[in-house]
């Protein structure tokens, strides 16, 4: 025992939900995290847990322990450690959940962000369509999804190019990807098609035509080269004139 030492932290305890007040920037309430703290308490009975609030009393964990509790009638015990902020919240938050991309899209729109603001009309506007294929698109990345997560979490994300041009694009994207029917990462296929819609010698009508009649359906997607040889095969089909899908795409992403 003599290795541990005492620290003075005050423990609170309150039924009065109101004092609490939920951080801007913060990932919003998911109800199956709250109804899932409701049914473990009701089937295991309450476990000691803390809530971590600053100064301010704003939550910085535990804000899905506080609605559950609400719900339950119960108490919530809190501490109070000053200082605090965001980027604690979402420390504390990635150590027991992790923050998906629409989390930190979520936070920094909140803040105000302009490219996060615009970023989040397109997720609200285009659900067909994962957050990370959106922002690559709007990145101007190609279909390299994985190099828009670095940005995105960081508060760079800047959109790459002008922003009705690239609603145009997705408008032309959400109208053509139900035809697109392959195995595996249709995703990469959408990127793909992103990146070279708007190229000269690509015929949009045509692609468009070409993939509603449904030519060289199932095929496997797994990588940026199927994606494009799929495309390749699509477009070109009774084509007497080729467009090399391959050479356009790495001619733009070299």
């Amino acid at each position: 025992m003599n290795n541990i030492l005492e620290k003075d932290l005050k423990t609170y305890i309150t039924r009065d939900y109101s004092v609490f007040k939920y951080l801007k920037g913060n990932r919003g309430i998911n109800l199956k995290n709250v109804n899932s703290i409701v049914d473990n308490v009701r089937d295991n009975g309450l476990l000691p847990t803390i809530v971590i609030v600053n100064e301010n009393m704003e939550v910085i964990d535990g804000q899905h322990r506080i609605e559950a509790f609400k719900q339950l009638n119960l108490p919530v015990e809190f501490q109070i450690r000053k200082g605090l902020g965001l980027k604690d919240c979402i420390a504390y938050n990635v150590s027991s959940k992790k923050w998906e991309t629409i989390d930190y899209i979520n936070s920094y729109a909140e803040r105000g962000i302009e490219d996060y603001i615009t970023l989040k009309k397109c997720v609200d506007e285009y659900p067909s369509f994962s957050p990370s294929t959106l922002a690559t698109i709007l990145l101007g990345k190609g279909a390299q999804g994985d190099a828009v997560s670095v940005p995105v979490k960081n508060g760079k994300f800047k959109i790459k190019g002008n922003i009705n041009q690239i609603i145009s694009k997705l408008n032309f994207l959400d109208s053509v990807q139900e035809y697109i029917v392959v195995r595996g990462r249709k995703d990469i296929v959408i990127r793909v098609l992103a990146s070279v819609i708007d190229l000269e010698v690509i015929d949009q009508d045509r692609m468009a035509e070409q993939l509603q009649k449904g030519t060289n359906k199932n095929v496997s997607v797994v990588c940026v080269d199927d994606a494009l040889e799929y495309l390749h095969e699509v477009y070109n089909h009774r084509k007497k004139s080729k467009v090399r899908f391959k050479d356009a795409y790495y001619d733009r992403f070299a």
